[in-house]
C-alpha cells in the first residue's frame, strides 16, 4: 500500500462551529468503504442489493384497492 499523503485545508475565517463540521465530515469518509453505486452496479449485484431491501421490510398481508373508483372517490368523478 502506498504511504499517505497528507494535504492541509485553509479554515482561516470560518466560524468554528462549520470547522468542527467540517472535520466530523472527514472523519465520516474516513470510517466509510468504498462502495460502487448501484446505478452503475452489474444487474446481479442490483438485484440481490434490491431482494435483500425488500427482504428488510416487513410483510403485509393486506390488499390495497388501487381501481380508477377508489382512487378518485368522493372528487365529483
Amino acid at each position: 500500500m502506498a504511504p499517505a499523503v497528507v494535504r492541509t485545508v485553509d479554515v482561516t475565517g470560518l466560524p468554528e462551529d462549520v470547522i468542527r463540521a467540517l472535520e466530523s465530515f472527514v472523519a465520516t469518509l474516513r470510517n466509510k468503504p468504498t462502495v460502487q453505486p448501484l446505478h452503475s452496479a452489474p444487474y446481479d449485484v442490483w438485484v440481490k442489493a434490491f431482494d435483500e431491501w425488500v427482504k428488510s421490510h416487513p410483510r403485509r398481508d393486506t390488499l390495497a384497492d388501487d381501481s380508477r373508483e377508489s382512487i378518485y372517490a368522493g372528487r365529483g368523478e
